[in-house]
């Protein structure tokens, strides 16, 4: 799933999901709520140095229990979405 400036993965039991097939309605609350927040947070960053957007992996058992994962071109990029979420 792209959004403006970033990409989202979701991976659900081993699987990659595409959430436009996802039909039950507390998934997609769950779905929303993660990109409207890495939309206030994370849209329109990008590393200094290498001009690349971070990417971020929600995985888990189900949409109840994700975990996510930060990935990016470097690990400072990575530091600076980690710090921008947090603020």
């Amino acid at each position: 799933m792209d959004s403006p400036g970033f990409a989202i993965a979701f991976v659900i039991n081993g699987i990659q999901v595409d959430p436009s097939s996802i039909r039950d309605e507390d998934s997609l609350a769950r779905i929303e709520a993660i990109v409207e927040m890495l939309e206030g947070a994370a849209s329109n960053l990008l590393c200094p140095d290498h001009s690349e957007p971070p990417r971020f992996l929600f995985s888990g058992p189900n949409f109840d229990s994700l975990s996510m994962e930060i990935y990016g071109c470097c690990q400072g990029l990575v530091d600076l979405t980690k710090k921008r979420l947090a603020d």
